[in-house]
This record gives C-alpha cells, sequence and structure tokens, in this order.
C-alpha cells in the first residue's frame, strides 16, 4: 500500500509540474499576444484537466 502511495504522489507532482509547464508557456504566449479572452480558456482548461487527472489517480488508487 506504502508503494502505491508513493507512486501515486510522485506521478500526481510530475502530472501537476507537465501542467505548469505547458500553462507558463501558454501564458506567455497570451501574455505578447495581449489575448485576455484566450487566456480565461487556458485556465479554464487547465483547471479541467488537472481535476480529470486528480479524480482518476484517486480512483486507480
Amino acid at each position: 500500500m506504502d508503494g502505491n502511495i508513493c507512486g501515486f504522489i510522485q506521478h500526481f507532482t510530475e502530472t501537476i509540474g507537465l501542467f505548469d509547464l505547458f500553462y507558463q508557456i501558454n501564458l506567455q504566449n497570451i501574455t505578447n499576444k495581449r489575448q485576455k479572452s484566450t487566456n480565461t480558456v487556458v485556465v479554464g482548461i487547465r483547471s479541467v484537466a488537472i481535476n480529470d487527472q486528480v479524480a482518476e489517480l484517486l480512483g486507480s488508487l
């Protein structure tokens, strides 16, 4: 059980790191273009994707 928890935490951390990386890249591109409406969409997609990932990972435990 402990091994599963550790694996889950590591995978979860890596996943969030990837989302943060893509989010920063998108945010930088959006800032350069000054497209506020797109910024809102990216943040919304990021939140939904992370929530889905969390639900999937918790379901697998």
